[in-house]
Parts: structure tokens; C-alpha cells; sequence
């Protein structure tokens, strides 16, 4: 299934970096956390990029999602699948879940002193409608209000169980509004939020710094001084975890996990994610435009030994979603690996004896042991794949501006709603940034009919049906769901695995006795 919004699109450039990377920067001066006063004030983090800006609406990298989640709050976070008090205190559903009143922290600070109001919610709701380069927020809404200094009421359009989820998503982090309009873009340079850290220091290519704001008025923060170390080399990584220069790290890579276990300092947790390693290919125009064709493709990938291989067997044979989606039924709706039906499907596509050729195109942070596999089970059945791999920027714009027969990928859905990730991915014309939906609006009308369905049973029924007559297009052929997991030192508590590999308050975090 096509990622669609704008932060998905964006967790979807970065997970790739995160599974592939590690990442993390060694910080000479900062205090190793294995002993010492100092280092219970300190929380080094590995990172695998560095920051372009501290915009929450544009975020190019893991690293401007991982700064602004810290910097700007949001009206609420979900942790461990809930959503819990962030800006907002508390909140109040009406009857029929359409409206929901919002109460803000009274007296909540921004980084530059400046009291927070409803006003610079209102505003960030604006700044993302227009700014975010594609936006799955908006048409949700009817309105948003501003009842009172410290209230807010949203309307929704319809009754939408996943809203708190797209609160949450780093886009909709609330800004100054008087600081962004005095400093414009220069604003997201020097960033001004209410989050419980401000940046410190960010020294482009090694380190983001920050401290914890102390006139914040909600949970402060556990640990005064919070690093991202960059770097980009998973092997220098896993040395600077196990040396002590960093405390934390997201994704190892599955072939480092049983070095990592052995390790009496680290601790590592994992669970199911919300990412999925796919073959994306482009129906729009080129060879791959033959349906039977893309069919064939599906039926002559081997998964299983994608998943042993290249995840050494840490991850689960895709299904088309995610098993604690909404609306989601539990079945897979997927082509299962059978080397005979791909040669019926190579004779219905015109191409009895093979011939057929195209690229797939990788990056240097995915690497190419996935395609090579993909590569030597399409040779089975007559067609020849070449591979390219780009650096990660122009893997991303390819994807983006279809220029590409197929794309291998790592993408995460941050909104646990099938009925919205399908609506965002495939309704027409909104789709038309990338080459793997049809450039049409066959689905519409059934996306408007289960976006507005109010029995839960029914649009279960409804989306899963849509999400069968999709895979069996085969326009993106899932392949592996992957494990989130992350490693930290002794002492660390109060961690989470977040799903999609990223979303972390490390506020939350604190070092023990």
C-alpha cells in the first residue's frame, strides 16, 4: 500500500536510514553515561543524518522529525498506541465524535518567553494546510475555532476514530506565531516551541544539541541534556553504543542484534512495526503499465528468503496493512510465492518465452541485497533486472516524481487507520506525486462511500475489499514487515518502541539510581 502523506512520505525516506545506519556521532566532550554525576544529565542519542531545518512542515530526514518532536509540541503524542496529554491537558469528545474541545495548558511558554494561546494553535493548523507538500489533515476538518485563550475546538467532517493519531504526526507541532511572522523562514533555524527541550547547538554534520526548557509547565523533562550524534556508518554506530559515547540507538541492523544481546551494558527491546519493505512499480507508463505482467512479478518473489536473507528472519511476510489497523481484517491479501502461476501469468502478459526487462532502483542506505534476490527470482521466469542504486536524496525524488519501473523502499503508515492510508494513497487526483497509483479516479467513489460509513463492521468489509482489488493489481508488492526495536544502556527507563521507528518525547526518558 502506497504511503501517502506528507510525514508519512517523509518516516517512509527514513526508516530505510534507521534499519540500514543506526547511525549516531561520537561526542568526545559529552559525559559517557556509565558513570559519573554529570552523565545523569545527559542522554546522547545515535542518529543516522543530520538536520535541514527545524520546520514542522517540511522534514526531509530522520533527523528534522526526530528535532521538531522535541522542540514544538503537539496537541497530543500517542505512546504505546494512546494518545496522551501534550499541549492539551484534556479534551472532551461530543456525542457524536465530531467536535472535540481541546484545553490548553494555561501559562504554557514558548522557548522565547512568549505565552502560548489558542491563537498559535489556530495559526500551525493554517501554516500546515498551507505549507506541508501534502496534506492528509485537512479534509478531515470542518473547522477549527478558537473558543478561548486556552480552548480550541476542532469539527471534524465526519467521525474519524484515528484523528488523535494525525494530532500527533510532527506536522502539526504548534509555532509561535508572532516569532515565525517577525523572523519567517529564519524561524525554523533558531526554532522557538513550547516543547520540554530547546535547541542548544547544532553543529552541522556531527551533533544537534539540546537542554531542557525550564520554564516549561507540564512533565518536565528527566535528563537536562539530550545529543543526536550523527553518524552514518552502522558498524562506527555499534562502536560508539558499546564504548559508552552513546546511550541510545533506533533500528539496529538485524545482523547486529546477537552482538548487541551478548552485551551486558545494553538493553534491547523490539515488537511488530508499522514498516514495510516493498518493490514499488510504476503503472502509469513503461513496461510495467501490463497488469498480468506486474502479477507475475508478485508471484515469482520468494519473501521468505527476502526475510531470512536480507532481515535475517526478524521480520513477517507483509499482508497488504498492519495487524492492529483499523478496519483492518486480519487476512493477507498478497501474492504467495508459486514459480508456476508466475509463468501463466508471463504467457497471459504477452511474454511466453520472457524477454522482458527493467531496473529497480535502490539507495546506498537500503542497499542491494534485496534487489539481488529480487533480481535472481524474476530471472526464473525470463525477465532480466538491472539494478541502480542512488544516493538516498535522489532515491527519494525519483519516487516522488515517478521517475522510476520499479523502487525498492522501506515505508512506514503513521496514521493505524487502513480506511485513511487507502483514501490518502489512491484518491484522484491526490495522488498524482507518485507513479504507482492510477492516474484516474477508479476508486473514488468507493473511497467517499467508506470514508463516510459510520458502522464499523460494514467499512471494515468495504475497505479490505478495496485493499484486495488493490494488491491484486500489484502496483506495490509488499514483501517484509519489520521489527522495531531499540537499544539503550543500563539505567535508561521509562523507554517505549514506537511503531513507526521514530516518534520519541525523550522527555519521558530518565536515567535510574
Amino acid at each position: 500500500m502506497k504511503k501517502a502523506a506528507a510525514v508519512v512520505m517523509t518516516v517512509m525516506l527514513c526508516i530505510g536510514m534507521l534499519s540500514g545506519c543506526g547511525g549516531g556521532g561520537e561526542d568526545k566532550s559529552a559525559s559517557k553515561s556509565t558513570g559519573g554525576d554529570a552523565a545523569k544529565d545527559t542522554l546522547n542519542v545515535i542518529v543516522g543524518d543530520d538536520a535541514n531545518q527545524f520546520s514542522p512542515y517540511v522534514t526531509n530526514s530522520y533527523s528534522d522529525i526526530m528535532s521538531v518532536y522535541q522542540i514544538y509540541e503537539r496537541l497530543v503524542y500517542m505512546k504505546e498506541g494512546e494518545p496522551v496529554p501534550g499541549l492539551a491537558e484534556s479534551w472532551d469528545v461530543s456525542d457524536d465524535k465530531k467536535t472535540i474541545t481541546f484545553h490548553l495548558r494555561e501559562g504554557a511558554k514558548f522557548h522565547n518567553g512568549e505565552t502560548c494561546t489558542s491563537e498559535d494553535v489556530i495559526y500551525s493548523f493554517e501554516m500546515n494546510s498551507e505549507k506541508a507538500p501534502s496534506n492528509s489533515f485537512k479534509p478531515k476538518i470542518e473547522s477549527w475555532t478558537a473558543v478561548d485563550d486556552n480552548t480550541v475546538e476542532l469539527k471534524l467532517k465526519y467521525p474519524c476514530e484515528s484523528i488523535f493519531s494525525s494530532l500527533s504526526s510532527p506536522g502539526l507541532g504548534i509555532v509561535c506565531k508572532s516569532y515565525v511572522e517577525e523572523k519567517g523562514d529564519d524561524a525554523f533555524i533558531e526554532p522557538v516551541g513550547t516543547g520540554a527541550y530547546k535547541l542548544k547547538e547544532w553543529v552541522k554534520g556531527s551533533k544537534i544539541s539540546f537542554e531542557a526548557f525550564e520554564d516549561y509547565n507540564g512533565k518536565k523533562a528527566g535528563i537536562k541534556n539530550l545529543n543526536f550524534n550523527i553518524i552514518t556508518d552502522s558498524a562506527t554506530a555499534l562502536v560508539a553504543l558499546e564504548n559508552g559515547d552513546n546511550d541510545f540507538m533506533i533500528n539496529a541492523s538485524a545482523a547486529d542484534l546477537p552482538l548487541i544481546e551478548k552485551n551486558e551494558e545494553l538493553v534491547l527491546q523490539s515488537a511488530p512495526s508499522h514498516s514495510t519493505a516493498s518493490l514499488v512499480l510504476n503503472v502509469r507508463n513503461g513496461v510495467l503499465e501490463n497488469e498480468k505482467l506486474r502479477q507475475a512479478i508478485a508471484c515469482a518473489i520468494d519473501r521468505e528468503a527476502i526475510n531470512t536473507s536480507a532481515f535475517e528472519g526478524t521480520g513477517t511476510i507483509a499482508t497488504g496493512s498492519y495487524e492492529d489497523f483499523l478496519y483492518y481484517d486480519g487476512k493477507d491479501y498478497t501474492y504467495p510465492f508459486d514459480l508456476d502461476k508466475a509463468k501463466e501469468l508471463m504467457k497471459e502478459a504477452g511474454y511466453p518465452d520472457g524477454g522482458v526487462s527493467f531496473t529497480i532502483k535502490t539507495s546506498d542506505t537500503y542497499g542491494d541485497v534485496v534487489p539481488q534476490i529480487i533480481m535472481d527470482n524474476l530471472n526464473q521466469i525470463g525477465i532480466e533486472v538491472k539494478i541502480e542504486t542512488l544516493e538516498m536524496g535522489a532515491h527519494s525524488q525519483d519516487w516522488l516524481n515517478g521517475n522510476f519501473e520499479a523502487i525498492y523502499q522501506s515505508g512506514s503508515e503513521i496514521t493505524p487507520d487502513l480506511s485513511e492510508g487507502l483514501y490518502n494513497s489512491y484518491y484522484w487526483p491526490d495522488n498524482t506525486w507518485s507513479a504507482s497509483s492510477p492516474d484516474s479516479d477508479i476508486y473514488n467513489e468507493r473511497l467517499d462511500a467508506i470514508r463516510y460509513e459510520v458502522d464499523s463492521d460494514k467499512k471494515t468489509e468495504e475497505t479490505c475489499s478495496l485493499l484486495k482489488d488493490i494488491m491484486a493489481s500489484a502496483n506495490e508488492i509488499p514483501l517484509v514487515t519489520l521489527t522495531s526495536n531499540i537499544v539503550y544502556r543500563q539505567g535508561l527507563q521509562d523507554t517505549y518502541i514506537d511503531p513507526n521507528g521514530m516518534f520519541y518525547c525523550f522527555k519521558d526518558f530518565r536515567w535510574g539510581e
